[in-house]
């Protein structure tokens, strides 16, 4: 198993959630024609498609270019399509792309630099293609390109600040926004930006802890989770996924990888317990998302009475994994 070079993107449709409430039938039928606009230009740009992620799709490319040139096309397919529908039937994506190394593991690709290919969407506007400064270096011409360069730009839980460059379909929409607009349309949405004379690199660690799987009494599981993310919540060195965010992804199908890029996080936790006799016993694990493997796997056992021994246990351990040293 090797490191190999490709350029990746994520979607995402803007809004998802609310559609489906709104109309589930009709946001699923949306949803399907989003996938096929999208499967369509991937492939016709020399790209496969990696996965679906519920509303969000990862594909991967050898080429730069072609990843930029299939971006902008499911942009203007899109845009197409809109003009052609009801306004609660126009279906609006973010896109983003990054270029470097990744490692195929069980039919899926890791690695950090797919982490920040997936955070590059997250921050992107809809209706835009947003991609890193990789992508530019990388792509055969850039001049070929319509783009403006965002500096500094702090993506969540990557350590170093990020050079983004959003991309124009054309060159009048291009002189449409300026820089300084762009800047300040990004920051109304809640994007960060780095002072840039004070820049240093963030070494934060960042986990999502899901709800324990509880065979039998539900609290247990629940709670859990809950307190484990009290405690590293008081951790200045780790960043750990609120119990509102976790809460989406109890007893969902979606795949253990999927949801911690969902939740942005760079490590997963999760496990099932059970209540026997006064005790509780506790099948956990760890995947790291950089590796797709697993980290860590333990059989835990404590008193009920007790849980605070088993709490002081998993954070020990974690943080040794995550080489945080211990607090007192």
């Amino acid at each position: 198993m090797q490191n190999q070079q490709y350029s990746f993107f994520f979607s995402d449709i803007v809004g998802y959630s609310k559609m489906v409430e709104r109309d589930e039938s009709m946001a699923h039928r949306m949803l399907k024609e989003n996938n096929k606009i999208i499967k369509e230009s991937v492939i016709s740009n020399d790209g496969r498609v990696v996965k679906y992620i519920g509303d969000s799709v990862f594909a991967e490319f050898a080429s730069s270019d072609n990843a930029c040139k299939a971006g902008l096309k499911i942009q203007d397919n899109l845009k197409q399509r809109n003009s052609l529908s009801r306004k609660d039937e126009r279906i609006h994506i973010r896109l983003g792309i990054h270029t470097g190394d990744a490692i195929w593991e069980n039919e899926d690709l890791f690695g950090n630099d797919i982490n920040i290919a997936s955070r590059i969407e997250s921050i992107a506007q809809p209706d835009s293609v947003f991609i890193s400064d990789a992508v530019l270096q990388n792509v055969n011409s850039p001049s070929n390109y319509h783009s403006r360069q965002v500096e500094h730009v702090k993506l969540k839980n990557i350590h170093s600040p990020q050079t983004l460059h959003k991309l124009y379909p054309s060159k009048k929409e291009w002189e449409q926004e300026s820089s300084a607009e762009l800047a300040e349309a990004l920051i109304e949405t809640g994007v960060n930006f780095i002072d840039a004379e004070n820049i240093h690199d963030y070494d934060t660690k960042s986990i999502a802890i899901l709800i324990f799987e509880s065979l039998g009494d539900t609290y247990y599981g629940y709670g859990l989770c809950n307190d484990l993310i009290s405690e590293f919540n008081r951790i200045s060195q780790v960043y750990v996924a609120d119990i509102q965010d976790v809460i989406k992804y109890k007893d969902s199908d979606i795949a253990l990888p999927d949801i911690g890029r969902k939740l942005e996080v760079d490590n997963i936790i999760d496990g099932v317990c059970r209540i026997e006799n006064d005790r509780i016993y506790l099948s956990i694990r760890m995947m790291s998302l950089e590796t797709g493997k697993t980290i860590w796997k333990g059989e835990l056992s404590e008193l009920t009475a007790n849980l605070n021994v088993l709490r002081g246990k998993i954070v020990k351990r974690v943080l040794e994994i995550l080489e945080v040293q211990v607090p007192d």
